[in-house]
């Protein structure tokens, strides 16, 4: 009786639709804004703790002076320096040489009569002064020495090497060097990313209301003509009728 028995196969049914059923993008294809930073695009997000730097503060800059104790009081008090009197020994002075003036017997006053009397001219002849020759030598501009460049040559010298520069190729522009570089950009204003710092602005000067109409000085006046001895005098007024204002269109 025992044995086994074939049965009729049946697949399995599937619970629910699988993912390569769908064509659609997936869920790294979104372009979520951030939510790092002071500005949040959505009013349902919270806003992410945002920090800012203070400027680093400079160290307390000591005084570059010596100290009190660095420097040498060795042999001073409160009057000045503590040393005994030194004398000094200068130089030897210079003896006074004699005045160097010719004697009254150093004179020949038998010569002076030329000087003093009246005397033909005379003239002297002096030496021939010598004349410098020119040097046969040749200048240094006056040679003409063949250059020693490019193809020729001249006695025993070699010619140098000679080269060549052809013309610059064109270079192919790459498409990767035509993007701005960083320095291309303008740094943004703070004002857009944090509270906006207050502005104030000055108006024009307010000028007072006032009444800048002319008026008489103290000198437009005369009191002189002033008559105080009159008596108060007064008027009477005209009587006016109840009836002024009784009467109608009608009438």
């Amino acid at each position: 009786m025992g044995g086994f028995q074939q049965r009729q196969w049946t697949p399995t049914k599937r619970r629910g639709p699988i993912a390569a059923e769908f064509s659609g993008p997936g869920p790294a294809a979104v372009a979520l804004p951030t939510l790092v930073g002071n500005l949040v695009p959505e009013s349902k997000r919270g806003r992410a703790p945002a920090f800012s730097f203070g400027a680093r503060h400079n160290e307390k800059n000591d005084s570059a002076g010596p100290g009190p104790g660095q420097y040498n009081i060795t042999g001073l008090s409160s009057k000045g320096k503590d040393t005994p009197p030194a004398s000094t020994l200068h130089s030897r002075p210079k003896e006074v040489r004699p005045d160097n003036f010719p004697a009254p017997g150093d004179y020949n006053p038998e010569k002076a009569e030329k000087v003093i009397h009246e005397h033909s001219p005379q003239y002297t002849f002096g030496l021939k002064t010598q004349v410098d020759k020119p040097n046969p030598n040749p200048a240094p501009n006056v040679y003409n020495i063949p250059t020693v460049m490019g193809a020729a040559k001249e006695g025993h010298f070699k010619a140098a090497p000679s080269f060549s520069i052809s013309g610059r190729t064109k270079e192919f522009p790459d498409g990767r060097l035509l993007n701005p570089g960083p320095g291309a950009y303008n740094d943004v204003s703070a004002d857009s990313i944090k509270p906006k710092s207050p502005a104030y602005t000055v108006s024009a000067r307010y000028n007072m209301p006032g009444d800048n109409s002319p008026r008489p000085g103290p000198g437009a006046y005369s009191p002189e003509k002033v008559q105080v001895d009159l008596q108060p005098a007064h008027s009477f007024g005209i009587k006016h009728s109840p009836y002024s204002n009784s009467f109608g269109i009608g009438y």
